[in-house]
Parts: structure tokens; C-alpha cells; sequence
């Protein structure tokens, strides 16, 4: 499906002066949308994109599910739809089967089948749905020994709303963010205090090894949702 409508890239320095950081990253918007149209919206599970042998727990898809429901529940504009009424409904529809088939169409950029969307809709009663996805979920984790080695946790994160009439994107937004470690040193943590000496503090890397131990996934999820969250389309927005 073509997903090329009206792209803008937010540059926050443009929009929000004093901000350096460009979050979220691109903003995707088709010209005819108009969020005071909107009322009801489903949020799907959540797509990740993420291996079985880099997320064996599907920790992108439950970690990201929590946190995201979390920032929409503190939304007053709109009427919310749970995940778990979209399964819900495909058990109503006889459609449970093509679960694995729109989330690897959606990851392949294929887009929703409009068929399967209308069978929501039909029980549902929605005005457009939320498909959240993650396509980047990784920590590269360095020895201590290495001269200047920082452990990194990254986070990449795209929202969509669709129409379940055509499938057809009407706003998309993505972002992904990072964080560096703490050195680790067997239980000893250094962060760098008052005066830029460093300040011993008990802790250990979640493997146990020597290493600048990675930050958890949820604390970077956490920048990204909220970044995305900022630039959510709200029914009061002023339309030209």
C-alpha cells in the first residue's frame, strides 16, 4: 500500500524554541485528516519487528503495550478501544487467524488489510486505529577494559493511525532514542558526583560480569513514547 501522503519533519528548534533534539523524528500526515472527526480509537497489540533470538520473551511487545497504555489513558479527547478488544472482535469475526498475517504485512509495509479492518469496525463501532510498532529494541554491551567502551540501550518506535474503512494512513509518528550505562566494576557502580569525582554506589550489571552494565529497555521506551505522545494529534488542534 502507498504510504506516501504529506510527510513534515518537526524541526523543534522551528517549533519549540531552546530544543535542540528533533523528537519525534518524522511526522507523516495525510492533508484530508482531521482529528475533530475522531472519536473512538482502537489500539492494537503492539507490532515489533524484533527476532525471537534478540527478544525470546517478546519483552518489545508487552514492555511497549504497558507503557504506551499508559500515556493514552491520560488522553481526555478521545474514547479509547483496549488491545484486548481488538482479539476480542477477530474471535467474533472468525478471523483469529490472520493475526500473524497483519502483523507481518504491516512490518513488511503492506499495510492493514481493509477487509480485516471493516470486520473491527463492524464490532467495534471505531473511527480509526492505532497500530504502534517497534522496530528497533537492542543493548550493545562493552567490556569495562576497553578504553572509552559505553553500554548503549536503543529504542525505535513508530505509531500509526489508520482508517478502518480503506487502511489508508491519516498520521504516523516515529522516533527512536538511546541511553549509556553506568560503569560497573563486579558490585560497585561509579557515577560521577558534585565536582566531577566519581561516587561509588552498590549495584551490579544484570549479566554480573565486569561491564558497563545497558540502562533497562523501559527507560528509554519511556523517551520515546512521550515524544511521540507530544506531537499526538488532539480534536482541538486549530485547522486552517
Amino acid at each position: 500500500m502507498k504510504k506516501i501522503v504529506l510527510t513534515v519533519l518537526f524541526i523543534m528548534i522551528g517549533f519549540f524554541p531552546g530544543c535542540r533534539s528533533n523528537h519525534p523524528s518524522t511526522i507523516i500526515i495525510d492533508p484530508e485528516f482531521n482529528p475533530n472527526n475522531i472519536t473512538r480509537i482502537l489500539v492494537t497489540p503492539v507490532v515489533s519487528s524484533i527476532s525471537d533470538g534478540d527478544d525470546r520473551h517478546r519483552m518489545s511487545e508487552q514492555t511497549t503495550q504497558r507503557v504506551l497504555w499508559e500515556h493514552l489513558s491520560r488522553m481526555s479527547d478521545y474514547v479509547l478501544i483496549s488491545p484486548q478488544s481488538f482479539s476480542f472482535a477477530l474471535v467474533k469475526a472468525n478471523k483469529t487467524n490472520e493475526v500473524k498475517k497483519f502483523k507481518n504485512d504491516w512490518i513488511e509495509g503492506k499495510g492493514a488489510d481493509p477487509e480485516l479492518l471493516k470486520s473491527l469496525d463492524k464490532y467495534l463501532d471505531i473511527d480509526v486505529i492505532l497500530i504502534p510498532e517497534i522496530y528497533l529494541w537492542h543493548k550493545d554491551e562493552a567490556d569495562y577494559r576497553e578504553y572509552g567502551a559505553s553500554s548503549v540501550t536503543q529504542v525505535g518506535m513508530r505509531i500509526s493511525l489508520v482508517s478502518p474503512l480503506s487502511g489508508k494512513i491519516l498520521w504516523e509518528a516515529t522516533d527512536q532514542n538511546y541511553l549509556e550505562s553506568l560503569r560497573t566494576e563486579g558490585k560497585r557502580v561509579l557515577v560521577q558526583g558534585a565536582g566531577g569525582y566519581d561516587k561509588r554506589i552498590e549495584g551490579i550489571s544484570e549479566t554480573g560480569r565486569d561491564i558497563y552494565s545497558a540502562p533497562p529497555f523501559e527507560n528509554v521506551l519511556v523517551k520515546v513514547v512521550g515524544a511521540i505522545m507530544t506531537a499526538f494529534p488532539s480534536r482541538s488542534m486549530v485547522r486552517k
